[in-house]
């Protein structure tokens, strides 16, 4: 064998072999989809596939795969042996010999089907073959269904582990986080005993799972029977890999008589041990579910089996049940009803470092998913919601750590993995009806509420977590809720932002009612930057109504206010509130910029000839603080212990200023006090 042949040989011989491979990768594929299906289940956008058509998918593109290749096979053997010919023509002196030569490769060249095909015709085919291949993958991808996996599977393991204390069950369902967590919670027993009490599940129905493309996680909620009531369920899970991200217990409906209970129904094998996840979603095909339940029939009872005497299983008579007891209903056990979920102090996840508030927002949602994620598009209703934030064990006060991210030209290089210890972290986010907020609010047996609302140019998200510093950093005890109008979060939106705050009024005042009715004596509000502006426009307006809310304490950090408007609105504003205080610096350069958009001057601005001052307003001059959160000036509010002092005794004690040695009055004596100073 010459060189020649040897070179040839070669890249025949191993496209060959890959031709072959892919044939039989795509027949298998197609004859066997759940096992390609499974392997290539890891990935987020798999999961969401039906096995049938993900198994089309492949076939085709196996075939497709094994064409290409050998049109390749075809191309490159048509370049080497050209190479060749012409490597024989300028060695050999004597034409003949080199003639004799080339024809020999003519004639191995028409063996090889080449002698009428060009590379450049190969190379054409190599291209179709590359498009044959995407364009048959992409239709196989866009006929497969479209419907989300069913969790069915993923809440009868949870609950039922949950019943009965299964650790191995539990350390597989749930992520390693939540797992420790649920541990400590329930003091090592893994039991929840109200989840404990209703008895076996009898039946699972769930609502539409929606899938969370930026988290890549499916959100749904459950409602599982038991014989002695219903549990209501919120989960998060993961679409790598199917472990539950977090969890919330948010209904128990209890009926104290319990009826007859039926026969238990066992864990599967394949869902506890080894492959938690085998039968989790049960068959996509068919759309029904793997799950071993006795359904109820039309009376609501559950058959059960005993043996005859020929050791045949017969049904027996139902049971006669008495009459229905009316059911005791339980809104946020875990954190309302002690010992409901543990042994452990009431709470999600007995954690000192999570601060768990309340929320109503009206930002639409984003995808019209369930309490996940919001955008900062507007709608006329509010959505009321729960969240819970894990605060770092190195937080710094006035802080919101998070992950760094490296950008170049707005485009994101790198960012910083999630780390609990120095960053903040979202443990929950769950909407509900305002029925049940209503009796969050009422259980949390508060007298005092403080109302946050935000500025301009943040996110939901943003939103949550200053409130959560907020709240962690002043160790408020009574009712933090936080009020997030539809900032689109950008500076560049700062007109839209104006126009949201303008609409958010009205929702502002229906929550300040709705917790005066719910029996919360002191509300305060700490309105920060343009939330001043939904704050003011909302209470002039409602100062002149004929049943006005009444307020304790108003704390405005940093209006974004023009100055005359500030000026107009506070005094009608002060009539039904007991105290104003304004925070504002003259180094703000957040309010500069402000400023500049807006036309106007910022109440929240210092200039030459000082701050706002007006009768009955706690003016300080926070310039000397400064800021270290980029330098913008725009929190400092948050951002110093000194001033987070001062705000905690004017919401704890209601003193009135000077609350801390640092803050004095100007001008100094003997001339005439006007505000306060902060001097470090």
């Amino acid at each position: 064998m010459n060189r020649w042949q040897l070179l040839t040989a070669l890249p025949v011989a191993t496209s060959d072999v890959l031709a072959a491979l892919s044939i039989v990768a795509g027949a298998t594929a197609w004859l066997f989809p759940s096992t390609w299906f499974q392997l290539a289940a890891n990935y987020a956008w798999v999961a969401r596939l039906d096995p049938a058509w993900f198994g089309a998918g492949v076939a085709a593109a196996g075939c497709a795969l094994a064409y290409g290749l050998l049109s390749a096979q075809q191309a490159l053997t048509v370049w080497l042996a050209d190479r060749h010919v012409t490597a024989l023509r300028e060695l050999h002196a004597e034409p003949s010999e080199a003639l004799g030569t080339e024809q020999a490769m003519g004639w191995e060249l028409e063996r090889l089907g080449g002698a009428g095909k060009s590379s450049v015709d190969c190379a054409k085919a190599w291209l179709v073959a590359i498009a044959l291949a995407a364009g048959l993958t992409m239709y196989a991808a866009s006929e497969l269904k479209a419907d989300p996996p069913r969790p069915e599977g993923t809440v009868y393991a949870y609950v039922s582990a949950l019943q009965v204390g299964n650790i191995p069950a539990l350390q597989a369902l749930l992520e390693p986080q939540l797992y420790q967590n649920t541990l400590a919670q329930t003091s090592g027993t893994g039991i929840y005993p109200i989840i404990r009490d209703l008895g076996p599940i009898t039946n699972i129905q769930v609502s539409t799972t929606q899938l969370d493309q930026t988290n890549q996680a499916y959100s749904f909620r459950a409602d599982v029977f038991h014989p002695r009531g219903i549990s209501r369920w919120s989960l998060f899970v993961a679409a790598a890999d199917l472990r539950i991200r977090w969890t919330n217990l948010e209904i128990v409906s209890m009926t104290p008589i319990a009826p007859p209970v039926p026969i238990p129904v066992p864990i599967p094998n394949n869902q506890i041990q080894g492959s938690v996840y085998n039968d989790v979603f049960g068959s996509r095909r068919s759309g029904g579910s793997s799950l071993p339940f006795n359904i109820p029939n039309a009376n609501g009872q559950i058959a059960s089996t005993r043996p005859n005497w020929g050791g045949q299983l017969t049904p027996s008579p139902p049971q006669q049940s008495p009459p229905p007891a009316r059911p005791v209903q339980y809104s946020d056990p875990c954190r309302t009803a002690p010992g409901a979920c543990g042994s452990g102090t009431p709470g999600q996840l007995n954690d000192r470092r999570l601060v768990e508030f309340l929320f109503a927002t009206d930002r639409v949602p984003k995808n019209g998913t369930v309490a996940i994620q919001f955008t900062g598009d507007r709608q006329p209703n509010l959505t009321f919601g729960a969240a819970a934030i894990h605060i770092p064990e190195h937080h710094r006060i006035g802080r919101i750590e998070l992950p760094s991210v490296w950008k170049f030209w707005g485009i994101e290089l790198k960012r910083e993995q999630q780390d609990d210890k120095k960053h903040f972290a979202l443990r929950k986010l769950s909407i509900m009806p305002i029925e049940n907020w209503e009796q969050l609010v009422t259980g949390k047996n508060a007298k005092s509420a403080l109302v946050f609302v935000h500025g301009f140019a943040n996110t939901f998200e943003d939103a949550l977590f200053r409130n959560a510093q907020i709240v962690y950093d002043l160790d408020y005890q009574g009712l933090p809720v936080l009020y997030s109008w539809s900032s689109r979060g950008a500076v560049q939106d700062y007109r839209y932002d104006l126009d949201s705050a303008l609409e958010a009024r009205d929702g502002f005042i229906f929550i300040l009612k709705k917790l005066k009715d719910l029996g919360i004596e002191h509300v305060d509000v700490l309105a920060h930057s343009m939330g001043n502006l939904v704050v003011l426009d909302a209470l002039k307006s409602n100062a002149s109504s004929t049943s006005p809310v009444q307020l304790d304490q108003l704390i405005m950090a940093a209006p974004d206010v023009a100055r005359d408007t500030f000026m107009r609105q506070l005094p009608d504003v002060q009539k039904i509130i007991q105290g104003a205080t304004l925070y504002a610096s003259s180094a703000d350069k957040a309010l500069m910029a402000s400023k500049v958009l807006a036309i106007y001057p910022r109440a929240g601005d210092v200039p030459d000839e000082g701050p706002v001052v007006l009768p009955n307003l706690d003016t300080i001059d926070v310039t000397a603080v400064g800021d270290e959160l980029l330098g913008l000036n725009h929190s400092e509010f948050a951002s110093n212990r000194a001033v987070m002092n001062d705000l905690k005794l004017l919401i704890d004690k209601r003193d009135k200023p000077p609350r801390l040695g640092e803050i004095r009055g100007f001008p100094e004596p003997p001339q005439t006090r006007t505000h306060w100073r902060y001097v470090p």
